[in-house]
């Protein structure tokens, strides 16, 4: 089955690649890369980045002590105080932040799930397109 038979069928489909940080110090323009990589080799944006608390932790931190200007709330507000971020955006995509404790600090997963609400657990095997049917 084809990626877009899955899409007809509504069947969920599955994509995620694995990326670790060179430097946190330049955190959004890593991510930003790795999206547009990911997009080049799955054909979709990813909606969800996975991380470690302690990652997100240091990305909050950098985050923070860069501006809080460049920091915005779903109205698109500017931040006042220390935020903790839960998302991240970009042209053409969203990101949900996630987290996954087992993942080694600066390492990050991008995953396209095309139902992400649908209850499905995220699979083990990295870089393994699944075409998961919902029965």
């Amino acid at each position: 089955m084809t990626i877009s038979d899955a899409l007809r069928r509504k069947d969920p489909v599955f994509f995620q690649s694995r990326f670790t940080f060179n430097s946190l110090l330049s955190w959004d323009d890593q991510i930003n890369s790795w999206v547009m990589k990911f997009k080049k080799k799955h054909s979709y944006y990813p909606n969800i980045l996975i991380a470690s608390s302690e990652t997100y932790a240091r990305i909050d931190m950098v985050a923070n002590a860069r501006g809080k200007s460049r920091i915005k709330d779903e109205a698109g507000n500017s931040a006042t105080s220390f935020v903790s971020m839960s998302g991240f955006q970009g042209e053409g995509y969203s990101l949900d932040f996630c987290i996954e404790e087992r993942l080694g600090v600066d390492t990050v997963k991008l995953i396209y799930d095309s139902d992400p609400d649908g209850g499905l657990p995220i699979p083990e095997d990295e870089e393994v397109p699944l075409h998961l049917k919902v029965s």
